[in-house]
């Protein structure tokens, strides 16, 4: 007798990728339904008054990645912003992720500097499928 198989719904950030990857803490936008905001304050890592100070997890920024199978998706509970020090990290940890030939799908609030700043970093990737973009509001 076969046992019969239950499918699960797949939700959250598995939906869209098959891993996630931060390398901040906190997020400047502070977005009233944020649910990295609640885990955060709820496990406290952050509380409400400190979410908006994004602090850069500096051990994330020289972690290597082997080449997986799936999709990275990156950043998952914070954005990449225009701030110098948060761009630069974040673009670090991307390249990490991409010069191991993974695929990542990044996913940011529209900001037009930021996006052309990371067009421009990773012009060498485009066309190889390794980079999408997922804006959100």
């Amino acid at each position: 007798m076969k046992k019969n198989k239950i499918n699960r719904i797949t939700t959250g950030t598995r939906e869209w990728s098959d891993y996630s990857v931060n390398c901040i803490t906190g997020c400047s936008n502070n977005c009233r339904y944020c649910y990295a905001k609640k885990i955060a304050i709820r496990f406290k890592r952050k509380t409400n008054s400190n979410w908006k100070k994004m602090e850069i997890r500096f051990n994330d920024l020289n972690k290597t990645y082997n080449k997986r199978k799936g999709r990275f998706m990156f950043p998952t509970s914070h954005d990449i912003t225009d701030n110098k020090k948060v761009l630069s990290a974040c673009t670090k940890v991307l390249e990490n992720i991409l010069l191991s030939g993974n695929e990542v799908l990044i996913t940011t609030k529209p900001r037009i500097n930021v996006i052309k700043f990371i067009c421009e970093k990773f012009n060498g990737f485009q066309g190889t499928d390794s980079i999408s973009f997922y804006y959100y509001f």
